[in-house]
């Protein structure tokens, strides 16, 4: 120690200190024999404090055998993974190879790790023995082992892990904790030193000890392997009854010797220093090897007879081999730790799963429940109408791949539970209807409203006319999806169906931890942002709140108005963006005779931040305020609005019910008209029809088409008339022309 620090010189290369020896004869005994008092001549002499804490010694078994490369080295400095980096390259040293440098240095590892704090507990279960570290050495170890079938094994270490999304520690642990409750006839409450090789992939081929040690509590209970994994993730401060570690699959064992090979008589668990004192007063190690999982328990002689230890076995074994055939452990199931972004306990969790398959559990946002509450309104229908010869069964494969690369679109949303059901199986609801009347067949299509309590949020439809034309229309519900991915959803699902390679899908799941990560600063942004905002009615003008189906009013800003408006606003740095919601805020005060108005905008979550996100099919967007001041100096009240938009943070969980009557989109997804018109060979769109509803009185799209700009007014008709809207339409429309001479 140094100053109170724990340190580890690191020495440079010098001598191993090793040697050689010799072992004629024909006997593989005397080989044997040779290699344990080398080994033990090594150990010997090996010294912490002067090293070197590696020795080498050949044995030379005679010109006619393959001789003994023995390794030894002190814990201190290696670890079971390291064995196999040391040896490949040894290997490629002695073959006169280049050695390659990979891994993080072990010291640059160390010198930034930061240890990891037991939790505090107050456990003091009875010792299974006490240890005398004076007379409890490696020399006095002893060993029984046990050995289970293949079908056992395969259960044990594939099928249970896989159904608990767990390593095999939490079943085998599960059974242990029973055994010794039997064999102890006390409940199943352990105290375990749990080994694991501790190592990231930053590491993954860096020599070095990264083995990682914590004491877990294991109390299965009724709970069984789901309580034990659960108890797995945590490190309590503790002292550990015994000692288990299960060390993985080993490759079988060599049948005969081979070069740079280890030879059949090798233990595959290595051995210790026999004046070693052991740390715990039972060592239990678990492989599989030949298909047969192996468990070998390890013990100080006075402690414990083998007779003692040899019914602890027998009850393992029976404990283990009931497990491998239990239902319950064989179906598994989701734990609290496998869902992080959701509050809920296990019994909501198995609430869950017996309503639904389930492959994942995440959170809702504050609009996803205002949608559900409101699928009337929030389902989108995508009418395509394409031309050439479709191949509907392939069309109905493609919808099933796109869901299983996509399953959020499949997810169900429990009306007493605020989560979102990721399905294990998702599938589309698919459709094929043979109609003459198309009108009649999509209004029958919407009115069928998709149903977020079972899922799926999508349903394609494919409506058969009897010519040379069919429709494709594409229902999905607006908290599943948003404008970016519509496109992206048409273009996946024909590139699915002709074969076309797409880029792995990205996981829903990658967005929402990071929208739910620790934001305080934005949300102090949105609150600062909507603080003392009057009510939000300024075309409603306390008008009461109502639905009604209505079509939208259309219209388009030409071609030439748009060119002198983007020219103008360029010269003042302004965005066509900014000059549209300039003149909308001017709408709104028109009506309202306020000189500060406020109104709905969509702003994408596509953070650069989340990898991937260009390519995520979902909701990834929300609607925030846009809170206009308007003085009179027109270039000067944009450009402030502009600029705090540009330094706005992401949308937070916020709720803007009554801060304001209309939503503004301008919609400027990048989408390839080329793929768009020609989705697949043989296929033609000749024609598109969209309808979408918000649950605002007055919702206004903008999209750029043909260097103009069309627009689409959504109204409610239990709120306004026809001509109402309109009036709203040609008002804003009005306000553009006034822009260009405003900001000229």
């Amino acid at each position: 120690k140094i100053a109170g620090t724990a340190t580890r010189e690191i020495a440079g290369v010098h001598d191993l200190g090793g040697g050689a020896a010799r072992a004629f004869g024909p006997e593989h005994r005397q080989l044997r024999v040779v290699v344990d008092e080398q080994l033990a001549i090594a150990r010997a002499g090996m010294n912490l404090r002067t090293g070197p804490l590696l020795r080498v010694v050949h044995v030379d078994a005679g010109p006619d055998r393959l001789g003994r490369l023995l390794l030894v080295a002190h814990h201190m400095v290696v670890d079971a993974v390291s064995w196999r980096i040391i040896l490949d390259d040894l290997v490629q040293a002695y073959e006169g190879a280049p050695l390659p440098r990979y891994g993080r240095p072990f010291l640059a590892w160390a010198t930034d790790r930061e240890d990891r704090q037991p939790e505090p507990v107050h456990l003091t279960p009875a010792p299974l023995a006490v240890l005398d570290p004076v007379r409890d050495t490696a020399a006095t170890a002893v060993h029984h082992t046990i050995e289970l079938g293949e079908q056992a094994t395969h259960a044990l270490l594939t099928t249970i892990p896989a159904a608990h999304r767990a390593t095999p520690d939490a079943g085998l642990l599960t059974a242990l904790a029973r055994a010794v409750a039997r064999w102890r006839d006390t409940d199943p409450h352990l105290l375990v030193a749990l080994e694991s090789h501790g190592r990231t992939d930053e590491v993954a081929q860096t020599v070095g000890w990264f083995t990682a040690i914590s004491t877990a509590r294991v109390r299965p209970d009724a709970g069984g392997v789901k309580l034990v994994k659960e108890e797995l993730r945590r490190d309590l401060d503790a002292t550990p009854q015994l000692a288990w570690n299960y060390l993985g699959r080993f490759t079988p064992a060599p049948q005969i010797e081979a070069a740079w090979q280890v030879p059949p008589d090798a233990d595959p668990l290595g051995s210790g220093a026999g004046d070693m004192p052991l740390p715990y007063p039972l060592m239990i190690n678990a492989l599989e090897r030949d298909g047969r999982l192996g468990i070998r328990f390890t013990w100080p002689a006075a402690l414990f007879t083998e007779v003692m230890i040899a019914e602890l076995g027998g009850h393992f074994q029976a404990e283990l081999e009931a497990l491998a055939v239990d239902p319950a452990a064989l179906t598994g199931g989701l734990t609290p730790s496998d869902v992080p972004l959701v509050d809920i306990d296990q019994a909501g969790i198995e609430d869950l799963e017996r309503r639904y398959r389930i492959a994942d559990l995440l959170p809702r946002t504050v609009e996803q429940d205002a949608m559900i509450r409101q699928t009337e309104i929030f389902t989108v229908q995508a009418a395509f109408t394409l031309r050439g010869d479709l191949d509907v069964p392939a069309l109905q494969v493609a919808a099933e791949q796109l869901l299983r690369r996509h399953p959020h679109l499949a997810a169900a949303f429990p009306a007493d539970r605020r989560v979102q059901v990721i399905p294990a199986d998702p599938r589309p609801d698919f459709r094929v209807i043979d109609t003459t009347n198309v009108a009649q067949a999509l209004i029958e299509d919407q009115d069928d409203l998709l149903r977020p309590e079972t899922g799926p949020m999508v349903r394609i439809t494919v409506l058969r006319t009897g010519a040379a034309d069919s429709v494709l229309v594409i229902g999905t519900h607006h908290a599943v999806g948003d404008g970016w991915s519509a496109p992206r959803m048409l273009d996946e699902l024909f590139a699915l169906y002709a074969g076309r390679p797409l880029p792995e899908p990205v996981p829903l799941r990658r967005y929402l931890e990071w929208f739910h990560a620790d934001r305080a600063t934005d949300r102090e942004f949105w609150r600062a942002e909507v603080a003392e905002l009057p009510p939000g009615d300024y075309l409603t003008a306390g008008r009461p709140y109502r639905t009604g189906k209505t079509d939208p009013v259309l219209f388009t800003v030409d071609a030439d108005v748009v060119g002198n408006l983007t020219r103008a606003a360029a010269g003042r740095g302004l965005t066509a963006n900014t000059v549209l919601q300039g003149a909308w805020a001017n709408v709104l005060a028109r009506h309202s005779g306020r000189d500060e108005v406020c109104f709905g905008t969509s702003v994408s979550g596509r953070q650069a931040e989340v990898d991937g996100i260009e390519e995520l099919l979902g909701l990834v967007r929300g609607n925030v305020p846009v809170r206009v001041r308007l003085t009179g100096d027109t270039a000067a009240d944009l450009a402030e609005l502009q600029t705090r938009q540009q330094t706005q943070p992401h949308p937070v969980e916020l709720s803007t019910e009554d801060l304001f009557d209309s939503l503004l989109v301008f919609e400027n997804y990048p989408v390839d008209p080329a793929r768009i018109r020609e989705p697949a060979p043989g296929l033609t769109i000749i024609g598109a029809r969209f309808r979408e509803r918000t649950p605002y009185p007055v919702s206004l799209f903008v999209v750029p088409e043909n260097g103009g700009w069309s627009g689409i007014l959504h109204y409610q008709g239990g709120m306004f008339t026809v001509d109402e809207a309109q009036t709203f339409a040609d008002e804003l429309q009005a306000a553009l022309r006034n822009l260009i001479g405003e900001l000229s």
